[in-house]
This record gives C-alpha cells, sequence and structure tokens, in this order.
C-alpha cells in the first residue's frame, strides 16, 4: 500500500502547482551554514605583511573631461544614386598559333638542354644504387688503399703535354714564373738535381721536371713506356695493368693515354677483340601474299619415338601464314613434285599468284624449281623463280613453322595416343590455317587471303614490327672519312666460331669509310662501303686513329727453356734452336 500513497500524495501535490500558477511563492530554502576559516589561516595572517590601501582618485572616472566630437550626419537625398552593376559576358578567344621567329628558333637551337636533362631524386637515387653503379663498385674495390693523390689526380685530369711541361721546366730552371696550368702544383714540381738522379728508378737528366718526386713524362716517352710494356713478354699487354705499373714510375700517364697509344699500335689493332651483333633470328616484312616458303623435316624413332620413315614437307605463305604440311613416304623428286604442285594449287585458288619460293639448298626441294616456272610472268625475265639463303643459313620463318607442327605432334606422342605422324599433319595443318593471329589484326590465314588490297592496307598498318634493333652496343659511331679495317671472317665463320685460336682477325689495309647508308625499316642501322667489292655493318669494321704507329719493338730474348724427360736429349729435336717449326 505503500506504493499507492506515495503516487495519491504526488498526485495532490502536482495539481495544487498546477492550479497555483507560476506566481505562486516558492517554499523558502535553508541557508547553507558558511563555514569558518580554518585556525592555520589566521595565523598566516599575522606573518604575511598587510595590504596597503588603495589611494583614492582625485575625479571621478565616470564623468568626461572633454566633450565628445559633433558627428554631422549628411541627409540621404544628397547622395548619388546607385548604379546597376551587369556582368558582361565574353567569348573566349583562343590565340592562335603563330609561325616562330628567327629569333625563337635560334634560340631553341642554342638550348643545350640541360634543363631537360636534370634527374629527379629518385630517379638519381635508383641510378646510385643500380646493379652496373654496384658492379662497378665492386670491381673498384682493392686490398690495398691507393697511393695517389689528390693533387696527382689532379694533375692525370688536366694531362698537360710536351709543350707545356717543357715550358714548366724551364720556368722553375730559370726562376721565373711558372705557367697558368702549373700554379695549383707549385709545392709539387721540382726539378732533378744531383743527387735526385741517382736516387730515381728511371733515368733522368738533371734539370728535368718532377711532380713529387716523380718524372714528368712527354708525348713520345709515354709512347715508348707503353710500347716496352707490350712488346716485352714479362709486361702487360692490357691497358689497365700497365697503367698500374707505369705509375710506379710515371707522375703523368694516366689510363687514357695508355688506351689511345695502344690503339694506334698496328698489332694491337689487328689483335683486337671482335664484338658480335645482337642475335635476330629473322626479320621479313612483306606487304602481300605470295612469297612461299618451303622445308622439310624427318619424325624418327630415335628422337621422338615416331614409327615409320616419314617425309615432311611445310608449304607456306609468308605473309599470311597459311600453311600445308604433307607427309610423304620419300624424297623422290616426283613425290615432292605433287605435293607442292598441290600446294600451289591450293594457294592459287585464293586468287594470289605464287611469286616466289624461299628454300634452302638441300636437294630434297629441288622440285621447286619445276612447280614454280608455271607462274613466270614477263616482267620476272630471267630472274631466280627459287631464291636460296646467301649464307647457307636455313630459312628462319619456315624453320619457325616447323617447330610450331613438331610441338603439336609431340603432344599426341607423349600422350601415347598416337605413333604415326600421317594421321595427324592434315589437322594440325587446319588448325594452323584457322587460328587468329593477334600480329595481323586477329584473323586467321584463311581470312586473310580473302581481303581485297585496302583491307590490306589496314591490317599492313596494324602491324607493329616491333623496336629497331640498334647497332652493336659498346662501339664508337662511324662516319665517312673515318679510318677502318675489316675483319677477315665470313659470315659463316662470325656465326660458327670455326676459327679458333687467337690469329689477327682484322686485316693489315686499313681503309676509308666512303659511304653509309641506313638499312630499309630499321634506320639505327647503316652499311658501310669502303671501296671493296661488298659492303659491312658496324660489327665488321674496327674504328682506327689515322695514324698508325708500325714500329715494333724486338724485346724477346731468344732462349729456349725445354722441360723435356730425363731419358731424352732436347737437342734432337726436329725443330731449330730460334723456335722455327715447319
Amino acid at each position: 500500500m505503500g506504493l499507492i500513497q506515495e503516487f495519491v500524495s504526488a498526485f495532490w501535490e502536482t495539481l495544487d502547482e498546477f492550479q497555483a500558477g507560476p506566481d505562486k511563492p516558492r517554499k523558502p530554502t535553508k541557508k547553507k551554514k558558511l563555514l569558518g576559516k580554518p585556525p592555520w589561516m589566521k595565523l598566516r595572517l599575522r606573518r604575511l605583511p598587510e595590504k596597503k590601501e588603495r589611494v583614492p582618485l582625485k575625479r571621478e572616472v565616470t564623468k568626461l573631461r572633454r566633450p565628445p566630437p559633433k558627428i554631422h550626419y549628411v541627409p540621404v537625398r544628397s547622395l548619388p544614386k546607385k548604379e546597376r552593376l551587369e556582368i558582361k559576358r565574353e567569348r573566349a578567344v583562343i590565340a592562335e598559333v603563330l609561325p616562330k621567329e628567327s629569333w625563337e628558333e635560334k634560340i631553341e637551337e642554342d638550348d643545350s638542354k640541360i634543363n631537360a636533362a636534370i634527374e629527379e631524386p629518385q630517379e638519381r637515387v635508383e641510378r646510385i644504387i643500380s646493379d652496373p653503379v654496384k658492379k662497378k663498385i665492386r670491381k673498384n674495390r682493392r686490398f690495398y688503399d691507393s697511393t695517389i693523390s689528390k693533387k696527382r689526380k689532379h694533375l692525370l685530369f688536366m694531362n698537360p703535354g710536351t709543350e707545356k711541361i717543357m715550358d714548366a721546366q724551364n720556368a722553375l730552371i730559370a726562376g721565373q714564373a711558372l705557367p697558368a696550368w702549373a700554379q695549383p702544383f707549385q709545392e709539387q714540381l721540382s726539378v732533378v738535381n744531383a743527387e735526385d738522379d741517382e736516387k730515381m728508378a728511371v733515368a733522368a737528366k738533371v734539370g728535368r721536371l718532377l711532380f713529387e718526386g716523380m718524372p714528368m713524362a712527354t708525348n713520345e716517352e709515354k709512347r715508348m713506356a707503353v710500347k716496352r710494356q707490350y712488346f716485352d713478354p714479362k709486361g702487360f699487354s692490357t691497358i689497365l695493368p700497365i697503367t698500374e705499373k707505369l705509375r710506379e714510375t710515371w707522375a703523368n700517364i694516366s689510363k687514357a693515354n695508355v688506351t689511345l697509344i695502344l690503339r694506334t699500335i698496328e698489332t694491337y689493332q689487328r689483335n683486337f677483340a671482335r664484338r658480335r651483333p645482337p642475335k635476330i633470328m629473322g626479320r621479313m616484312v612483306l606487304k602481300n601474299p605470295g612469297i612461299l616458303a618451303m622445308d622439310m623435316f624427318f619424325p624418327t624413332m630415335k628422337i621422338s619415338g615416331w614409327e615409320g620413315k616419314w617425309n615432311c614437307l611445310t608449304c607456306m605463305d609468308c605473309w599470311s601464314r597459311f600453311t600445308h604440311v604433307y607427309a610423304l613416304p620419300d624424297k623422290k623428286l616426283a613425290t615432292v613434285e605433287v605435293a607442292m604442285t598441290k600446294f600451289l594449287q591450293e594457294f592459287a585458288s585464293f586468287g594470289f599468284m605464287p611469286r616466289r619460293i624461299l628454300a634452302d639448298r638441300g636437294s630434297d626441294l629441288a622440285a621447286a624449281k619445276r612447280v614454280i616456272e608455271k607462274y613466270r610472268k614477263a616482267k620476272d625475265g630471267n630472274a631466280p623463280m627459287v631464291i636460296h639463303s646467301e649464307t647457307a643459313q636455313p630459312i628462319n620463318i619456315v624453320e619457325s613453322m616447323n617447330a610450331e607442327v613438331q610441338r603439336r605432334l609431340q603432344v599426341f606422342r607423349t600422350a601415347d595416343l598416337t605413333d604415326d605422324p600421317s594421321v595427324l599433319l592434315e589437322d594440325i595443318s587446319y588448325s594452323i590455317n584457322h587460328q587468329p593471329r593477334p600480329g595481323r589484326g586477329n584473323l586467321t590465314p584463311i581470312q586473310l587471303l580473302s581481303l581485297n588490297a585496302e583491307e590490306r592496307k589496314r591490317v599492313n598498318d596494324m602491324w607493329d614490327e616491333g623496336s629497331e634493333v640498334p647497332e652493336v652496343q659498346g662501339l664508337a659511331k662511324l662516319n665517312v672519312g673515318n679510318a677502318v679495317r675489316i675483319l677477315m671472317w665470313n659470315r659463316k665463320q662470325q656465326a660458327q666460331n670455326s676459327v679458333k685460336g687467337f690469329t689477327a682477325k682484322w686485316s693489315k689495309e686499313v681503309y676509308i669509310v666512303l659511304r653509309k647508308t641506313a638499312i630499309q625499316r630499321n634506320r639505327n642501322n647503316y652499311r658501310y662501303f669502303v671501296g671493296t667489292h661488298q659492303s659491312y655493318f658496324r660489327h665488321e669494321l674496327l674504328k682506327i686513329p689515322h695514324q698508325v704507329d708500325t714500329n715494333t719493338l724486338d724485346m724477346v730474348v731468344h732462349r729456349q727453356v725445354v722441360t723435356t724427360a730425363p731419358d731424352e736429349d732436347w737437342s734432337d729435336l726436329e725443330y731449330d734452336s730460334d723456335d722455327s717449326r715447319a
């Protein structure tokens, strides 16, 4: 019952407040008793100094001493009328592209492009930490620290010639001011006296110019020092070892000096290493059907496990890749001729005349000359209708098709579905002829042969021949008038490396580049003409200076050191003591 009583009393209390309204006097609230200050605060007040009373002001702050300024209000009628602002919109005028003035073109020509060559910070970081830089750092690591001072590095960079060295030498002897190039090396330069002459490793005359106690070599002395190392069996024959050796005795022989001197020596030039061109398996640019390629491959039991002795003849059109592979029981001329005639008729049924046949020099393809004669035109004259590779190399485009057919054949051989290739070749030929080619507008060979001239032109424009192949990287650019030596190897020897040993591979005669022509559709490569019966590519020519040093130094000690068995008398050998062997 307690809950009901509380509810009733609350109800009547709320009703009374509602009837009384907002003017009902509130019940007095009990005032809180203020607590007094604790006794310790009274003790603190006794110890603190007494507060000074504020001095009363002489004037009242509320009264203004100066009258306020009078404000003159301008009547509204005297103000000018407000004008209504209108926003005018005009069409944007695009400036016409005017031709450049002559002074503007001259500025662009004289521009060094240095701002375009500035690297971004991230590009610079990637270049610094790239693999070639890391490789170079590893290559330059030394067990012993370099003993070359900063001043000597500065001297090697300046590379003064004979005339400059003689000027500085004469100035020191006469007690005059050093020339401008020698001003940074006043403390390092000196001349040889009688005491230094006895201590030096290289014989030097009194009065010779020294740098940090080492003699300065003239251009002639540099050449002789390099040749003495190169032609000495106990010396070195390459650039860096010769440089390191000569720096022990000469102050101003740099790596660049050794490189330039060695490349003027005829013996060094003729034995110089050759560079191989980039490997390109084939580049064929065709615009229309009609150039055919033919070749044969032979599935065997020994290699792939095929039964029978089948001869597979591959015939294809180079532009469309229209292909047919025939299984022949033998390589007789009549059998091969039947298959080739059948392919030519099938190809001609699409409306295109066979124009040429590409084939290697194998005797199994001799029938090609017979079957193509039917399609000779008057404009062909006596030109050959069957074209063989000039360097006795295989026809890469049909070799690639052979590889594709054999890869498809191997699927069924590996799965043990059949061991007879003759049951698969017709179906594989059908598959290739109906396979879309992404490089030719994603059309199949059959669709390509059904296009008209305008559509074939569109397909040719879609074809991306890939990036141009650059000339051999690392070789200096050849221009008309440069002196060169010719590689004495033919193309077959270059490809097969059939010449063993380290015999001289460059010609003894020196030629001049008379003309160079860019290769069609690969404008970064050139054919060079030097006045012989043929042209050459860049890797077949060695660029040399116009002045060649043909003099050699005979520093060979003609003393034989022969190791023989205990019972053998070396004097009974068949060759003479002067090492002349027949």
